[in-house]
């Protein structure tokens, strides 16, 4: 006895329902981590060490490394489902 779908949705439907997180947190990542770096690297230290003094860019620090650990969890987020799933895409 297998699973059954719970969805009217084709295979064909669950495709891009599958690839479209793992394209949208590569690009989440690579945004968040870009900010990090231009607030963590300056031109010269004191440039480095004025932005961190800001409560804005380590506001700013702190909201990009969590969208970087959520950018990876979602990216890996179909790939947990167990192999004899009916409806996830193979």
């Amino acid at each position: 006895m297998g699973l059954q779908r719970s969805t009217d949705l084709s295979d064909e439907q669950l495709i891009p329902i599958a690839i479209l997180p793992k394209i949208t947190s590569v690009l989440s990542f690579l945004g968040s981590a870009w900010i990090m770096a231009e607030v963590l690297t300056g031109r010269d230290s004191d440039t480095k060490r004025a932005k961190l003094k800001h409560p804005y860019h380590r506001l700013l620090l702190g909201m990009s490394f969590l969208d970087t650990v959520e950018s990876i969890a979602n990216f890996f987020s179909t790939w947990a489902l167990p192999a004899e799933t009916s409806n996830a895409w193979e």
